[in-house]
């Protein structure tokens, strides 16, 4: 005859002989889930793989180069002296392009004020010239550079921090005219872009 042992504190024995776990009663532990190795592999494999492709769309492929340069505000001087100045060779990465350097190189013509460089992706530069007669004289004297989103946000940034957003470069004379008028409520900010209805701040 068999001798029955017991059962333990965490087992009940049902009447058939079935051992089973006690209501209330934690079962044997899982086994603890582990992270497998590959994964940071992976996931530093595929941003390794975006900033290569991105790198190579900007600096390596054919997609962001420069195809057109755009001249405007070249009243004084012809579009074709101010590419020549430039010196922007066609097929140069858009992102490699040195706008301060080209200004610089543009800016030693001599009607030429001043002058912004923005680049108009995909494959475009545009450069934005400042003649000396598009200005009054007294924004001329306290003129310290020019800034230009676009062709057609051209910011003035005079000595005592004084800022002009001038905007696109027609009605030159008119947004003269009304800056000399402006100029005389020693404000901070001008907004002369559209002259009808300039605004003044600070």
């Amino acid at each position: 005859m068999s001798t029955r042992q017991p059962p333990g504190p965490a087992t009940a024995v049902g009447g058939d002989g079935v051992t089973f776990a006690r209501a209330g009663e934690a079962g044997p532990a899982p086994a603890s889930r582990h992270l497998t190795p590959w994964r940071p592999v992976f996931f530093g494999a595929v941003v390794l793989a975006i900033l290569a492709g991105t790198g190579w769309a900007l600096l390596g492929s054919s997609l962001l180069v420069v195809r057109h340069v755009a001249v405007t505000g070249n009243r004084l001087v012809t579009a074709a002296q101010v590419r020549q100045e430039a010196g922007i060779k066609p097929g140069t990465p858009l992102a490699t392009v040195n706008g301060g350097a080209v200004a610089a190189r543009v800016e030693r013509l001599a009607p030429v004020l001043s002058a912004a460089v923005s680049r108009s992706w995909p494959d475009g530069i545009v450069i934005t010239a400042m003649v000396l007669r598009q200005l009054p004289a007294e924004v001329r004297t306290r003129l310290r550079w020019v800034s230009a989103a676009s062709a057609s946000a051209v910011t003035l940034h005079l000595a005592g921090r004084v800022t002009v957003l001038w905007g696109g470069l027609g009605r030159a004379a008119q947004k003269s005219a009304e800056l000399t008028l402006l100029l005389r409520t020693h404000a901070r900010y001008y907004d002369i872009s559209d002259p009808g209805t300039a605004v003044t701040q600070g």
